[in-house]
C-alpha cells in the first residue's frame, strides 16, 4: 500500500462531475409485468444536485445508446430507478455509524496503524479543513469533494451508501423484478461494496441480478480496494450476479481494467463471469456517465441481459433481433 491509491482516489473524487440532488421517492408501482429494472448508481459530485432531473437525463442518454445499438429506445419510464446516496456523503450531517446496522470491514479488520488507516484519516481531515473554508463562490464545488474524500476515508459513510443498493435490491424484490445494476466510477465502487462484501446467503434473500455493468469503474486498482476495503484478494465475480461486464472509454483516466494482462504470458487474465469492452464511440467527455449511457456498447450490456432472462421467462420486446440475446462483449485492449 502506498500513497498512490490515495491520489488516485483523490483525482478520482476532483474530477469534472457530469449531472444532479435530493433523494428520489419510490415510484409507484406500474404495470411493468416483472420486466427487469435497471438500477443505476450515480457516482461522485451529486452532492447539490437534483436527483430527479439526473434520472431524467440518464434514462434518455440509455435510450439514446439502445436505439444506435438496436434502431429502438426500448427502455421504458419505469425501467429504470436511481439509487441516490449523494446526501450520505454530506460533511455537516451526523455521523452514519449510528444510521446504519452494517459494520465497516475493512476499518474493523485492522488493529493499529497501517497505511490504509492512516491515508484514511488524513482524507476525513481534509474533508473537514475542506468544508470548513468553504467560500460561497465555490461552496458547492468545495463541499462535493468534502463529501467525497468523506466517502474515502469514514467506513460507516460507505457502509451507509451500500446500504441504499441493498434498499434497492429489497424493493425490487418486492415488486418481482430481476435487476441489471449500473454503476458509474464511485458509484461501482458502492454497488461492488455492497455486492462483494454482503452477507453469506443475502443473494438468496434478493433477487437475481442479471448483471453486473460497471462505467469508467476504478475498481481495477487493487490499492484502492484495499484502501478502502481492505481487500487485497483478486477481483472475482460476487456471489448472486451472473454476469459482469466492465465497460472502458479507452481515455478515461479512471476506468481500470479489471483483466489484467500476465507480466509473464501476455495474455488477459480469465476470470469466470467478467468481460472487459470498450466504448464504441470516443467523441465524448471520457469519464461523463452521459456518455457511456449513449454508447450502443453499454446498451448491449444491458440489454443483452435482459434478454437472457427472456429466454426462459416471457418475451420482451426488442430481444427478437437475429443474434442479439446475449452478444459477447469485444475484449478491451490493454492500454
Amino acid at each position: 500500500m502506498t500513497a498512490n491509491s490515495l491520489l488516485l482516489a483523490v483525482a478520482l473524487a476532483a474530477s469534472t462531475a457530469v449531472l444532479v440532488r435530493s433523494p428520489v421517492g419510490r415510484p409507484a408501482p406500474a404495470t411493468h409485468g416483472g420486466r427487469p429494472i435497471v438500477l443505476l448508481v450515480h457516482g461522485r459530485g451529486f452532492l447539490s444536485r437534483d436527483s430527479v432531473a439526473f434520472r431524467r437525463q440518464a434514462l434518455s442518454a440509455l435510450r439514446e445508446g439502445a436505439f444506435r445499438a438496436t434502431g429502438d429506445s426500448l427502455f421504458g419510464d419505469d425501467d429504470l430507478h436511481l439509487v441516490w446516496y449523494a446526501d450520505l456523503m454530506d460533511t455537516r450531517r451526523q455521523n452514519m455509524r449510528g444510521a446504519t446496522s452494517c459494520e465497516p470491514a475493512a476499518d474493523n479488520a485492522e488493529s493499529g496503524l497501517s497505511p490504509a488507516s492512516i491515508l484514511r484519516s488524513l482524507a476525513l481531515v481534509a474533508s473537514e479543513l475542506l468544508d470548513a473554508g468553504a467560500t460561497e463562490t465555490g461552496a458547492a464545488d468545495a463541499r462535493d469533494l468534502a463529501g467525497d474524500l468523506r466517502f474515502l476515508g469514514d467506513g460507516a459513510t460507505r457502509c451507509a451508501a451500500e446500504g441504499r443498493v441493498a434498499a434497492a435490491l429489497a424493493q425490487a424484490r418486492d415488486e418481482g423484478r430481476p435487476v441489471v445494476i449500473v454503476a458509474h466510477s464511485l458509484g461501482a465502487l458502492v454497488a461492488w461494496g455492497h455486492l462483494e462484501h454482503r452477507g453469506a446467503g443475502a443473494e438468496r434473500q434478493l433477487p437475481a441480478v442479471q448483471r453486473l455493468i460497471t462505467l469508467g469503474s476504478p475498481i481495477g486498482s487493487g490499492d484502492l480496494r484495499e484502501l478502502l476495503f481492505g481487500d487485497t484478494a483478486v477481483v472475482a465475480l460476487p456471489r448472486g450476479v451472473r454476469s459482469w461486464v466492465n465497460v472502458i472509454h479507452e481515455d478515461d483516466p479512471f476506468a481500470a481494467r479489471l483483466l489484467a494482462t500476465d507480466s509473464t504470458t501476455g495474455r488477459s487474465r480469465v476470470l469466470p463471469g467478467i468481460s472487459d469492452v470498450m466504448t464504441e464511440h470516443t467523441d465524448d467527455d471520457a469519464h461523463d456517465l452521459r456518455g457511456y449511457l449513449r454508447d450502443p456498447g453499454t446498451a448491449r450490456a444491458v440489454l443483452a441481459a435482459w434478454c437472457e432472462w427472456a429466454e426462459s421467462k416471457k418475451p420482451i420486446a426488442g430481444c427478437a433481433p437475429p443474434g442479439f440475446g446475449s452478444p459477447a462483449p469485444h475484449p478491451a485492449p490493454w492500454r
